[in-house]
């Protein structure tokens, strides 16, 4: 409560060529579902979301996904995020 918007610094970063998308987002429980969310890209940049229509505990989830080729093994993705503030 008493805030807006909760802002976060971060990027995907890739590995393995993998290409999995990096999700960030903010949800009412501690599990991997999130009510708003943003896919995150290999650029470093600042983002944000709407939290003013939330009320008590708010999790913040990020999420990296990957998955598996036949012939190319495991492809993956990493988060980073460098800084998260609300206002």
């Amino acid at each position: 409560t008493n805030y807006n918007t909760l802002f976060f610094e971060g990027q995907c970063t890739y590995t393995n060529n993998g290409n999995g998308p990096i999700q960030f987002g903010v949800g009412t429980n501690s599990g991997t579902s999130y009510t708003g969310s943003t896919e995150v890209t290999t650029t470093l940049d600042a983002y944000s979301f709407d939290v003013s229509n939330y009320t008590g505990v708010v999790y913040v989830i990020v999420s990296a996904s990957g998955y598996q080729t036949s012939t190319e093994g495991w492809w993956k993705s990493n988060a980073k995020i460098y800084n998260m503030w609300l206002e």
